[in-house]
């Protein structure tokens, strides 16, 4: 989903003042978001939220979902916006430093990115973040002079929050008040006219209105699964464009209402990092404690939850799945920490020289490379392309991912040899400061 570099000077960042290890994490976090990512691009959306794996299935299946769920999900959107935050504090340092202003310069990067995110997500793929990112990184504005203590509190007390949320509902639903949810209709009740049958000329001539009215827009029923399915794989445009704009829609609802407050608090954590000074490479001793700290409890709390969620899916047990989700808060969040300090690590002892430098330059080239991931994966599952929706198995969506991001790190370095930003980049950065800026070396 994205953590691009929200931060640049009018003149852009010059390659001496860049802070490697941002790169870095930037290029890392685009692996482990597209690892992610490759579920939606090749599933349908309800297989997300009610897998299949949880009615049993090859043991291969089920290690390669576990392996996503442990260390992937959730843990590379919070890294992305800790990075967000952190680059806003790095642009307004440097804007502060040169005399010039920020916020205006800053609300056209929302926008511009903004217009990004909603011509992503609804032209090309749901699973878009930017423009999330676009209205969050908007209100990150208001902390933007808070101390690095009262960001930090600020962000726990959301993260507290919505475990405490998590917790609550666990209890409730322990006391089976979830149980009746979901309850098949009783055998002498009426059977309701399907909506196809009351109109059937609308069904003939758009038959995706019909599959979601039919189904109830129950995103997780087999006829929805099986109608979403034949739009990507099969078309026509208007099909895919309607329940790929359906889908877009409900995920920026939810965003609002849900995610996106700890979206919210991971900017805010980022952007205390910052000041604190924990990005840069001479912080040794905070890289030794995130990487042991963080992946120390994150890793043990990921697994729990895997394993709760599991069990939740397999029994339909609510109680579980919450508390699963509860666990999950505060272990994805440790574990994105645990990256940082891992990051910070490499970055600082100079090891795996030529792997960080391939890495850092996917990094530098954040947003060409999470929209070039969209084109190609979609080409390779959607009807106009090779049509493989579908029929990608989860091993070998994981190996796809590893073989898509290995091109990417080769193609990256070379373009860097000739420009200093990516094409998105640039264009993102014209927009932003309403004027043409350098690109080539």
């Amino acid at each position: 989903m994205t953590g691009f570099r929200a931060a640049v000077p009018a003149a852009g960042v010059p390659e001496g003042e860049r802070l490697g290890m941002l790169d870095l994490l930037r290029g890392f976090a685009l692996l482990g978001i597209f690892m992610v990512n490759m579920q939606f691009f090749t599933m349908y959306f309800g297989a997300f939220i009610k897998p299949a794996v949880y009615q049993g299935g090859p043991l291969i299946d089920v290690l390669a979902w576990g392996f996503v769920k442990t260390f992937f999900e959730y843990k590379f959107i919070s890294l992305f916006s800790l990075l967000f935050g952190a680059g806003m504090v790095l642009q307004m340092t440097r804007a502060r430093a040169k005399g010039r202003p920020f916020v205006p310069s800053y609300l056209r990067r929302m926008a511009v990115l903004a217009v990004i995110g909603l011509i992503h997500g609804y032209l090309l793929w749901y699973g878009d973040i930017l423009f999330i990112y676009s209205l969050i990184g908007t209100l990150l504005l208001l902390g933007r002079k808070w101390r690095p203590r009262t960001l930090l509190i600020v962000a726990g007390a959301i993260i507290a929050f919505f475990c405490a949320a998590q917790f609550t509902l666990g209890v409730i639903a322990a006391t089976g008040a979830f149980d009746d949810f979901g309850a098949e209709k009783a055998d002498d009740e009426p059977e309701t006219p399907a909506w196809s049958e009351e109109n059937p000329k609308l069904a003939e001539r758009f038959p995706w209105m019909a599959a979601m009215f039919d189904s109830g827009f129950e995103i997780t029923g087999e006829r929805w699964a099986a109608a979403e399915t034949a739009a990507y794989k099969e078309g026509p445009f208007t099909d895919a464009l309607a329940f790929r704009a359906f889908t877009y829609t409900l995920a920026v609802l939810v965003a609002v209402i849900g995610y996106g407050w700890r979206v919210l608090a991971c900017f805010l954590i980022g952007a205390a990092l910052m000041k604190l000074g924990v990005f840069a490479r001479s912080a040794g001793r905070w890289h030794r404690r995130l990487f042991f700290i963080g992946m120390g409890l994150g890793v043990p709390a990921e697994l729990a939850n895997a394993w709760l969620m599991y069990l939740a899916g397999s029994g339909s047990r609510v109680d579980l799945a919450v508390i699963g989700a509860t666990v999950h808060e505060p272990g994805s969040i440790l574990m994105c920490l645990g990256f940082i300090g891992g990051a910070g690590m490499i970055v600082g002892s100079g090891i795996m020289p030529r792997l960080v430098r391939g890495i850092s330059a996917v990094g530098r080239l954040a947003l060409s490379n999470y929209l070039s991931q969209t084109i190609v994966t979609t080409f390779l599952m959607y009807w106009w392309g090779l049509g493989y929706f579908g029929d990608v198995p989860r091993p070998w969506q994981i190996a796809l991912v590893l073989v898509i991001y290995a091109v990417q790190i080769p193609l990256s370095v070379l373009w860097l040899r000739f420009y200093t930003i990516g094409p998105m980049e640039w264009i993102w950065r014209s927009l932003t400061y309403m004027q043409r800026q350098p690109m080539r070396r």
